[in-house]
C-alpha cells in the first residue's frame, strides 16, 4: 500500500476524533484505509492508461501531419513524377506530370506507364525492363512520350524500384525531364 492514502486517512481519522470526541472502531478505520487505497490505485492506473493513449494519439496526429506534408511535396514538386505498381500501372502522379501531359489524374491512374510512350519507346522499355528490375533502378533513359493532344515530346526517365521480401518490384518511383528543346536543338546542328 502507498503511504499517501495512509497519511490521508490517518489525518482524516484524527480530525474526526478531535472534533466529534467520538471513538471509531479500528475495523472501520482500516476499511476506510483500504477503500481509499483502492481508489487511489485505480485512479493512478486510469491516469497511466490515459497518459499512454494521449501519447499514442499525439504520435498518430504527428504521423498524419508528416504524411500530408510529404504528399504535398510530391504533388507540388516542379518535376514530373509518377509511381507505378509491380505491373507497371500508375498509382500516383504529381501535378507537373498532369500539366505537361495534359491529362487529369483520373485518366492516368491505373494506366500502364508505358501506354503514354510512342510505340518505339514502348518496345525499348519492354526489352530493357528486366534489367531495370534486376538493377533496382534505371538512370536517364531517353524515350518519346505522347501528350493527350497527340504532341510527341522527348523525355529522360529515371526510376528506383522498391522491392518486396521476394526481391520483386513492389513500387517504382520515376521522374521525367522534358528534353524536347535540347533534342530539337541537337537535330538542328
Amino acid at each position: 500500500m502507498s503511504s499517501t492514502p495512509v497519511l490521508l486517512v490517518d489525518n482524516l481519522y484524527l480530525l474526526i476524533i478531535s472534533q466529534l470526541n467520538v471513538s471509531i472502531h479500528p475495523l472501520f478505520y482500516w476499511g476506510i484505509l483500504a477503500f481509499v487505497s483502492i481508489v487511489v490505485t485505480l485512479l493512478g492506473t486510469l491516469f497511466i492508461i490515459a497518459s499512454r493513449r494521449l501519447k499514442e494519439y499525439k504520435k498518430k496526429i504527428e504521423l498524419d501531419k508528416n504524411q500530408e506534408q510529404l504528399r504535398s511535396i510530391y504533388l507540388k514538386t516542379p518535376v514530373m513524377l509518377h509511381t507505378i505498381d509491380r505491373e507497371g500501372r500508375i498509382t500516383s502522379v504529381n501535378d507537373k506530370w498532369l500539366e505537361v501531359f495534359g491529362y487529369t489524374r483520373q485518366e492516368v491512374i491505373k494506366q500502364k506507364s508505358i501506354s503514354f510512350l510512342t510505340i518505339e519507346s514502348q518496345e525499348k522499355y519492354k526489352n530493357l525492363f528486366p534489367s531495370f528490375i534486376k538493377a533496382g533502378r534505371m538512370m536517364e533513359v531517353e524515350a518519346q512520350a505522347v501528350k493527350k493532344n497527340g504532341e510527341i515530346i522527348d523525355i529522360l526517365a529515371s526510376s528506383v524500384f522498391e522491392l518486396d521480401g521476394k526481391n520483386r518490384p513492389k513500387h517504382g518511383y520515376t521522374y521525367l525531364v522534358d528534353i524536347t528543346k535540347r533534342k530539337n536543338d541537337e537535330r538542328l546542328i
